[in-house]
């Protein structure tokens, strides 16, 4: 049997730290439980042969880790050298030499530069950087790590309003956390990088139905889906 692990991390360069390529785990748990009976209110209403309700809940955890792959300036173009190949081999252009020389703005975006040590600081705390064809770019491979929720709680509800009539209303809810959201690429750009999203979905449905004994060969069943829905936040 193959994992999955291994098809991600064949290609993949060496994490720094351990020396050994990182590996996207994926846990999988699920658990939940069920009950029902009659509708009873003491006191006030024994729902014994006329009404009941049946519960049932679901939930799993699923957190893994996901590969993701950045093209990141080379160590040469961070400081302004632009690289390039010829056939006498790699040559190299200081280009905040030649601004200066041409009168153009020659100085750094203290910003950017900051933004770029970030990037560079980050390559070095997990995960692998690896050359790419293009003398000024490489490739940072690395693992981030996301928990994601999923809660599916179900109502029904069956109420005998005569002997021929019988009520019948269902729900289900469910609820989604993803933290952080990596299905649509709102995780950190970098490990350490503090920006990053989550996706909080709540996914619905109701129905009713009102099934007729009309007569001993005769069955009408009245069906309405109350409401359906799910906003994603």
């Amino acid at each position: 049997m193959n994992a999955n692990t291994w098809f991600n991390n064949r290609d993949l360069p060496p994490d720094p730290v351990t020396g050994k390529a990182p590996q996207a785990k994926l846990k999988f748990d699920q658990f939940g439980f069920r009950f029902g009976g009659p509708i009873r209110i003491p006191g006030l209403f024994d729902g014994r042969d006329r009404a009941h309700f049946f519960i049932n809940y679901e939930e799993s955890r699923s957190p893994s880790d996901v590969t993701r792959n950045r093209i990141i300036l080379s160590p040469a173009a961070e400081q302004g050298l632009f690289r390039y190949s010829t056939a006498a081999g790699v040559r190299e252009v200081n280009l905040l030499q030649l601004a200066a020389a041409n009168g153009q703005i020659s100085s750094t975006d203290p910003t950017i530069v900051r933004l770029l040590a970030d990037i560079r600081a980050a390559t070095g705390q997990s995960g692998g950087v690896a050359d790419l064809t293009d003398p000024n770019m490489q490739r940072y491979t690395f693992q981030n790590q996301r928990s994601s929720v999923t809660r599916f709680p179900t109502l029904r509800l069956d109420f005998q309003l005569t002997q021929k009539h019988l009520l019948t209303m269902s729900g289900t809810l469910n609820a989604l956390l993803s933290d952080p959201d990596t299905t649509n690429n709102r995780d950190p750009a970098f490990p350490g990088f503090p920006i990053q999203g989550v996706q909080d979905s709540k996914r619905y449905i109701g129905s009713a139905t009102l099934r007729s004994t009309l007569s001993n060969n005769l069955v009408n069943e009245a069906r309405v889906f109350g409401a359906s829905g799910g906003a994603t936040l």
